[in-house]
């Protein structure tokens, strides 16, 4: 059995999947353990990295600004993207695959109109984020 991948719909059909090798490349791209990401760590551009980092075995030629662009030109929203980032790498690190309609996700509160945090509900399982 292989590490599972998650399928999201953006400019086609592409799978997210974190085999040892990518989470070592999050980690040092990240500068912090998967293990110990938590709300205060994880921002919008934390995702982008994950994302892009969670692509490459699929597309080697993914760069973090062609990630960006992808999901700029392509996604209906972002929450779909967060999740399923998250599902990618809880599902690489339980060996099972949660489904995405009862996954917690990450609630977006504005703090000014103009700049946003990204907080995680609280009852969120520690090995998601």
């Amino acid at each position: 059995m292989s590490i599972p991948f998650e399928i999201i719909e953006l400019d086609r059909t592409r799978k997210i999947r974190f085999g040892i090798g990518a989470m070592v490349e999050a980690e040092k791209m990240l500068g912090c353990k998967l293990t110990k990401l938590n709300e205060d760590s994880v921002g919008v551009e934390e995702i982008a990295k994950l994302l892009c980092i969670g692509l490459k075995w699929d597309d080697k030629d993914m760069t973090l600004q062609k990630a960006i662009q992808i999901v700029d030109d392509n996604a209906d929203n972002l929450t779909d993207v967060i999740s399923a980032v998250m599902v990618a790498i809880n599902s690489a690190m339980t060996g099972k695959k949660p489904e995405r309609k009862n996954l917690p996700l990450p609630m977006f509160k504005p703090e000014t109109e103009k700049s946003f945090t990204m907080n995680f509900l609280k009852t969120q399982p520690a090995h998601l984020v």
